[in-house]
């Protein structure tokens, strides 16, 4: 459901006729709708306060969970400067990307699959591969065996 309702609102508020009700939205109680909780909602208070909860409780999860957040700079106090800036681009170019432009963009970034097969030597690392040959310790040990010794002979005098 948000997700359904953020779009909703969205449209809306691009001037869209939709037939709603308020009730829908952040912040309605006791038939009306309170604009600082909707306003505090879109804007993202709700995570920012979430962070600072998180950060104080368990730090740990706070760096794993919003690493990519903190990687790019983005604190809880900077959230709402950062969806009004948001906003403004929005509104300064409002027209959406060519979709068939930006899925040829995702496509040439994606990381490629293979075309063929890899061999078997490709599949194990060197210290893997250098394990398996018949050169290896275990097998030379095991190429010096008595039972191997007299079947090498025998087969010698053949």
């Amino acid at each position: 459901g948000n997700k359904v309702f953020a779009c909703l609102k969205g449209a809306v508020d691009g001037g869209l006729l939709v037939p709603h009700s308020d009730k829908r939205f952040p912040g309605y109680s006791n038939g009306e709708l309170d604009a600082e909780v909707h306003r505090d909602r879109i804007f993202g208070k709700h995570i920012a306060e979430w962070m600072d909860d998180m950060e104080e409780e368990d730090p740990e999860k706070f760096q794993k969970h919003f690493s990519k957040y903190l990687a790019a700079g983005l604190t809880s106090d900077k959230i709402e400067e950062t969806y009004e800036a948001v906003h403004e681009k929005i509104r300064a170019d409002p027209k959406a990307k060519d979709p068939v432009k930006a899925a040829a963009e995702r496509k040439k970034n994606a990381k490629k699959p293979r075309s063929y097969k890899l061999k078997v030597n490709t599949r194990f690392t060197r210290q893997q591969r250098q394990h398996r040959s018949p050169r290896s310790e275990e097998h030379t040990s095991e190429l010096q065996s008595p039972m191997y010794l007299v079947c090498r002979l025998l087969l010698e005098k053949k």
